[in-house]
């Protein structure tokens, strides 16, 4: 299993201690930003990640990447407890800032030295996302398209077994989307599990096989998508499912407008 999390939460560290002896002892208040999240996800799987702003998405993310840790429950990515820069595990953030005056090549380099890429995995990714006539301009001459190749490129070195995307295609055309998407669709095919945060529910109703969907940091439904969906649209399911948290429209269209 690429994923196992039973009855995951996270609450934010607090700043304000509780009365002594309210609890037995001093405790300090925290936040609770994630509650009961319980979900799974196999080699080859695509797991849609569904939630209004806020409610929590970011947050699991973290969560799987190591960079916080749980305060309730259990997590295993890869049967390891998560850590900062785990082995296998790639990521790609929705505003990925690379270094705007180095170029693709030196990017490359540097993140191929970092993960152990051998130079046939590199000329692979440059060849797959065709980047080859932008390898030696800077980052900061780069359409927001171009950069979305060459940052999904780069999350690929070290051949990951989970690739975690947070809304991947922003920004895009639908031509730029949709090439993002295939590339998706190759790792899938190769085994790769992939977690995708996303508002773009028609880019993601046809590849999806589960579905975990979080309101107010609370677990709404997980499945595999033809249980949860029931026959509907993943948008008609969306607004059935999801709470309108903070007076926010359930419409996903609606809420990745604001």
């Amino acid at each position: 299993m690429v994923i196992d999390a039973q009855m995951l939460g996270y609450s934010r560290p607090g700043r304000c201690k509780v009365l002594p002896g309210l609890f037995g002892k001093d405790q300090t208040s925290g936040t609770a930003a994630l509650t009961e999240v319980s979900c799974s996800l196999a080699e080859g799987e695509l797991l849609a990640l569904l939630g209004h702003n806020g409610a929590g998405k970011s947050t699991l993310i973290k969560l799987l990447l190591g960079l916080i840790a749980p305060s309730r429950g259990s997590l295993k990515v890869l049967g390891h407890t998560p850590s900062r820069g785990m082995a296998g595990v790639g990521y790609l953030p929705e505003h990925c800032r690379l270094y705007p005056r180095l170029s693709g090549s030196e990017l490359f380099a540097l993140f191929g030295r970092l993960k152990g890429a051998t130079a046939g995995e590199v000329n692979e990714l440059i060849e797959a996302f065709s980047l080859a006539s932008l390898l030696h301009r800077p980052c900061q001459s780069l359409s927001k398209g171009q950069l979305q190749r060459l940052s999904l490129a780069l999350a690929l070195l070290g051949k990951p077994r989970l690739l975690l995307l947070d809304e991947p295609t922003t920004g895009l055309d639908p031509g730029a989307a949709e090439f993002m998407y295939q590339r998706l669709d190759r790792l899938k095919q190769n085994g790769c599990a992939l977690v995708i945060c996303s508002h773009d529910l028609a880019l993601l109703e046809p590849r999806a096989d589960k579905l975990l969907f979080i309101g107010s940091g609370r677990q709404q439904a997980f499945g595999r998508a033809a249980d949860i969906l029931g026959g509907d649209s993943l948008r008609a399911a969306y607004s059935r499912l999801m709470p309108n948290a903070f007076g926010e429209s359930s419409d996903p269209e609606l809420i990745s407008r604001s």
